[in-house]
């Protein structure tokens, strides 16, 4: 698709995260290593009051055609997920009277045709309620998206220019089990194990491709390996390279929100009686004259199990995954201390969560994703145990800087008008020292440098 297109999709995409839809883009389905389908956008509506909603969107930035409104339908029925309708949104009309054509095609195949300059009030009506969004936010989700497909070409490149690599292969195979053959999985515990399998085929995948990449030996992949060595960290973190890394850890922690996401649909549809949804299947094998039986669901991780019953009577429980996403791909997986005020008035705002409530909503990640000798995933910056930006541990630069410039252009006005006075008013004002704010200036400038190459 040409970069116009993708744009396209990118604003689509903006529009429903501000509509407090959870949203995934570019679905493809491969059978053989052969792709038969891309699906532009699936949004998951989270109601208050019943089960998620699951939608299907097109984007059409050039020509179209019937074809391509019954190509939607087909997708719809071809694919093992249960939806609530299709959009199909086009730039322009063409010249065709898209109310005729809703009034044929709608109440027969549940697919609505669009223009670009109505989807807000057919947003509106369809979810019932307001945006949460101005143009700052539409045009940092456009980034957002952006940045991931940077990250995916990126490793693309570095693939194809070593072959010998161990890691750049699997870090691709890793981020298509779970963003596109999970989605193909309707079943929500069918969908956990193959999340959680993933995982297992991939463990230390981060410490392992930083082991690769530190001595040039695609053999080092291999080796008995559980954290990042010191060389690579600091590369990473200390000096913000865009090292292997960068992609990495955003893959796991994608892993990590696509199981948050599974989590609170399993509880939903288990309140709501989707029971099929969350079944579990059954089966026996015998050995040596004794029969075993075997329940799917007991192969789910026990900390998950016990995370499910301990989060299941929260009030925002339907809000998480919107949290996380916002958290992580905007915010940047961090919260400034000093300025917790602001911070979480803005993540009220954007996530639908009360302030009160943003503390449990942060807590949940801990609960489903308890560290192995205990500790959180929560570290200080600059270093542990001082400065008082909470940073996610192990998290993507790129989205970290991310996450600054959309606190500046919140925060302060006439970004634009940036002069040398400018990091003093941002210290005294979000109440960082100056190794603080040269940490975000870091971060930013990784940032920058990943949007424009």
């Amino acid at each position: 698709m040409s970069s116009d297109g993708k744009q396209f999709e990118d604003q689509l995409a903006a529009f429903f995260h501000c509509y407090g839809c959870y949203v995934e883009k570019n679905l493809h389905f491969r059978e053989g290593g052969d792709e038969f389908l891309e699906i532009d956008l699936m949004i998951t509506d989270y109601p208050p009051d019943s089960a998620p909603r699951i939608f299907i969107a097109e984007a059409k930035s050039g020509k179209w055609g019937f074809h391509d409104i019954f190509k939607i339908r087909g997708w719809m029925d071809f694919i093992d997920t249960e939806t609530h309708g299709g959009f199909f949104i086009v730039d322009n009309s063409r010249t065709r009277d898209v109310d005729s054509i809703n009034k044929k095609v709608y109440p027969v195949i549940n697919i609505r045709v669009i223009e670009k300059d109505k989807l807000n009030n057919v947003l509106q009506e369809e979810f019932k309620r307001e945006s949460c969004c101005n143009e700052i936010d539409l045009a940092f989700w456009r980034y957002s998206h952006l940045l991931e497909r940077r990250l995916l070409r990126r490793l693309n490149t570095w693939k194809k220019s070593t072959p010998d690599s161990q890691c750049y292969p699997l870090l691709e195979q890793y981020y298509q089990k779970i963003h596109d053959d999970v989605f193909f999985t309707d079943n929500v515990v069918d969908r956990l194990l193959k999340l959680y399998g993933a995982f297992e085929l991939n463990p230390y995948i981060s410490a392992k491709c930083g082991n690769e990449y530190s001595n040039r030996d695609p053999a080092a992949f291999n080796e008995d390996i559980t954290r990042l060595p010191e060389q690579i960290y600091k590369k990473t973190y200390y000096d913000c390279e865009f090292t292997p890394i960068q992609i990495s850890t955003f893959i796991e922690h994608k892993a990590r929100l696509m199981i948050l996401k599974s989590a609170v649909d399993y509880i939903l549809y288990g309140r709501y009686g989707l029971l099929k949804k969350i079944e579990s299947r059954k089966f026996s094998i015998s050995i040596k004259g004794f029969k075993l039986d075997f329940d799917t669901w007991e192969w789910v991780p026990l900390n998950f199990r016990n995370a499910l019953k301990e989060i299941s009577d929260d009030e925002y429980l339907h809000r998480y995954p919107i949290f996380w996403q916002w958290f992580l791909w905007i915010f940047g997986g961090f919260i400034i201390e000093s300025a917790k005020d602001l911070e979480f008035e803005l993540l009220s705002e954007k996530t639908g969560i009360p302030v009160d409530e943003i503390p449990r909503a942060l807590e949940v990640y801990e609960l489903l994703f308890p560290l192995k000798g205990g500790g959180s995933w929560f570290l200080r910056v600059p270093g542990y145990g001082s400065g008082n930006i909470l940073l996610l541990k192990l998290f993507s630069v790129p989205f970290m800087g991310l996450g600054v410039l959309y606190r500046l252009y919140n925060y302060f006005e006439d970004m634009e008008k940036w002069d040398v006075n400018f990091y003093l008013q941002l210290r005294k004002k979000l109440g960082l020292s100056i190794s603080e704010s040269n940490e975000l200036r870091k971060w930013m400038r990784l940032t920058l440098h990943v949007l424009k190459h």
